[in-house]
């Protein structure tokens, strides 16, 4: 291949798509629980759990479950005749910690939104990867993770109001404007 050839595959690569994912200003209104639903105007975006929990046997964990969406729109080219296969990547990690036995698990699962594989909806509180979930309903929040010989099911109520980190929920990640996020956390759960 040419130097013109390699050059041009290039430019198609960043030029292939005229969509601009937002970015996170100062001034957002958060209002929950719409917030806790996907923003897909935005490249990504995580649902992140972590605590502590003791088992009625005497068992003490620490757990971690996090979903990801990473956005794809500005990456591909489509046309209304031929969009693109998928929008969205999707990631999950669970994480285990037996403070017992010293023992510590790990898994993840990454897949393409499409063919209801993994997504995360717009109309309410609903992550998922396979059969990995988190999901809202009234004022709880509902985490389903399976995977070979460990499973966690649990129900979580915040105690308190959502957090806003950072200026009234911007979180500053680099200096310039659009390097932040939008950050919130429910502690007390």
């Amino acid at each position: 291949m040419s130097r013109r050839e390699v050059l041009g595959v290039i430019a198609v690569f960043f030029l292939a798509s005229s969509f601009a994912y937002k970015v996170a200003v100062p001034g957002r209104e958060f209002s929950f629980p719409k917030d806790h639903f996907s923003h897909p105007d935005y490249k990504t975006e995580w649902w992140y759990y972590t605590g502590h929990l003791d088992t009625e046997e005497g068992g003490k964990y620490g757990f971690q479950v996090t979903f990801f969406r990473f956005g794809l729109r500005d990456r591909q080219s489509g046309s209304k005749d031929q969009p693109p296969l998928f929008t969205d990547l999707y990631m999950a990690h669970f994480a285990l910690s037996d403070k017992r036995t010293k023992k510590f698990l790990f898994r993840e699962r990454a897949n393409r939104g499409y063919e209801a594989k993994a997504g995360a909806a717009v109309d309410r509180y609903h992550v998922w990867n396979e059969d990995w979930r988190v999901e809202g309903k009234e004022k709880s929040h509902f985490i389903h993770v399976r995977d070979r010989d460990v499973a966690l099911r649990l129900k979580l109520t915040p105690l308190k109001p959502p957090v806003l980190h950072g200026q009234n929920g911007l979180s500053q990640k680099g200096e310039g404007e659009g390097r932040a996020s939008y950050y919130y956390s429910l502690t007390r759960l």
